[in-house]
């Protein structure tokens, strides 16, 4: 892994608890999707926090009994990233068997039943409407399928003709990992994080449906975006899709 700066990984913490908005949010996300260093420590930062959630409710009472010390809270910040920087680099790792499943878990999970395009399974069926949030994706040439949400995590499966399958997800799920095949991408709209996640996808259409979903969530579609996803799906080949 490369090495990062002590504030790179007082960033990564601070996006993994979902702290950084604005512009600073939007400048992480965007160097997340041109980083794989940094997309790497991010998932290896999830890990940590879930081995090390069992000592949660010790921690919370140390913070009650320092709460009019709030002053200690950059240093308590720096002394978090600084150890999970340590051990990152020593690769002890806990894993836990209650650690919520990646971006790329929950897409598998979809994919692997079977949907029809034409089957809404009860989801709106109007043209540019939106479920639980999510938007149809109908000038991508893919249909939603399924959704769910649960607590702040929420997700939606689209199906397409050409038998393709993505997924959208909102809120603190890890990070698909970048491999061979995954197609992914992650942003943030209203201090709320998102991602898009597919497999064997043409390139050109999963860059523009990406380009697409993200201007749609932060509400400034513009007009040259679906433009250019129209004209990717007109010139774009078959998924060669797998739900492995």
């Amino acid at each position: 892994m490369k090495s990062l700066a002590d504030h790179e990984w007082e960033q990564i913490n601070a996006w993994a608890d979902g702290e950084l908005t604005g512009s600073e949010a939007e400048d992480f996300s965007r160097r997340l999707e041109r980083e794989p260093a940094l997309n790497e420590a991010l998932a290896s930062v999830n890990q940590v926090k879930s081995a090390l959630s069992a000592l949660r409710p010790e921690m919370d009472r140390a913070d009650d009994r320092n709460t009019a010390n709030d002053n200690r809270r950059p240093w308590l910040r720096r002394l978090a990233g600084a150890a999970v920087a340590a051990m990152i680099a020593a690769t002890v790792i806990l894993a836990t068997p209650d650690a919520p499943p990646s971006a790329l878990d929950i897409h598998r999970q979809y994919a692997a039943r079977e949907f029809s395009p034409g089957d809404r399974s009860g989801l709106l069926p109007a043209s540019g409407s939106a479920v639980d949030g999510f938007p149809q994706l109908d000038v991508a040439g893919l249909f939603l399928v399924a959704s769910r949400v649960e607590g702040n995590l929420a997700s939606a499966h689209y199906a397409g003709l050409k038998g393709c399958r993505l997924t959208v997800l909102r809120g603190p799920f890890a990070p698909a990992p970048l491999s061979e095949g995954v197609q992914t991408r992650r942003w943030a709209a209203d201090n709320t994080r998102y991602q898009v996640v597919a497999t064997g996808m043409d390139p050109a259409k999963f860059a523009a449906t990406a380009t697409y979903l993200e201007q749609f969530t932060q509400n400034r579609l513009q007009k040259a975006a679906v433009m250019a996803l129209r004209k990717a799906v007109q010139s774009s080949t078959n998924c060669r899709f797998s739900s492995s």
